[in-house]
């Protein structure tokens, strides 16, 4: 058996190759869902073998190394026997708290970008505090949802309790 599991809220279009064969196989899995590869394109031990490889190269984890925390998980998983929903499920709490540490990131680095652009051709900063403020909106194709702030983060020479402190330098 070789299993690929789907651990996002996407399907994942997998394609793999073959040596001897001259186009990609493909195989659409669903969100939360897993398939049998080698039942399904009746690969040889060594084929398998070729795609797990495959997996790895391309951020696919084994099922046993979701208890660990995997830093930048893709939300896929390969494996030789089933897995368990509660796996999959696990897996993607993993990934969306991936999702969620590089959007973290990623909204420091606007912060940082801002503040410095803040200042003058000197260095000297022009605003006491820079704060931004992340909201998370409903999909507009979904149930209408209220608006909640996802983070705030703020730049300030002194910073405060109820935010998020970038420490920055005073000048």
């Amino acid at each position: 058996m070789l299993i690929i599991a789907n651990c996002t809220k996407q399907t994942l279009h997998f394609l793999f190759r073959l040596p001897e064969r001259r186009h990609p196989s493909r195989i659409d899995i669903p969100s939360g869902q897993q398939r049998d590869l080698r039942s399904l394109f009746n690969l040889t031990d060594t084929q398998v073998e070729i795609v797990r490889k495959q997996c790895e190269r391309y951020g696919f984890k084994r099922v046993d190394e979701i208890s660990r925390h995997i830093k930048n998980f893709s939300g896929y998983l390969y494996s030789a026997k089933a897995v368990s929903s509660d796996n999959i499920a696990a897996a993607h709490e993993m990934k969306v708290e991936s999702q969620e540490k590089t959007s973290e990131k990623e909204a420091f680095n606007a912060v940082l970008g801002y503040e410095q652009s803040t200042r003058d051709k000197a260095g000297k900063r022009l605003a006491k505090e820079v704060e931004v403020e992340v909201i998370e909106e409903s999909d507009p194709r979904g149930p209408k949802k209220d608006k909640k702030v996802k983070m705030k983060m703020c730049v300030s020479e002194q910073g405060s309790k109820d935010k998020r402190e970038i420490p920055v330098d005073v000048d």
